[in-house]
């Protein structure tokens, strides 16, 4: 069943995807899922922008996901800014 949530991902973020091996690429493609599934979880840390703008960042095996929730009426989305390797 789906939780009525959608996956976006930055252009940065996505080039770094595709750039790992095809084992970690399945294994963090399993974990956005289940943040997908499950927003509302707890991230490990915070990060502030410069704008003030605060981020989740959550810890994924050896790599470090950036993203905030953009709870809108009709369309509900995870937005992935940055992924990095540990």
């Amino acid at each position: 069943m789906s939780s009525g949530w959608t996956l976006s991902v930055d252009r940065d973020a996505l080039q770094f995807f595709l750039g790992v091996s095809g084992r970690d690429r399945s294994k963090l493609l399993d974990q956005l899922d289940t943040l997908v599934r499950e927003p509302h979880q707890s991230c490990d840390f915070l990060e502030t922008s410069p704008n003030r703008r605060d981020y989740n960042v959550k810890l994924m095996g050896r790599f470090q996901v950036t993203y905030w929730l953009e709870p809108e009426k009709i369309v509900r989305v995870v937005r992935i800014s940055r992924i990095k390797g540990n």
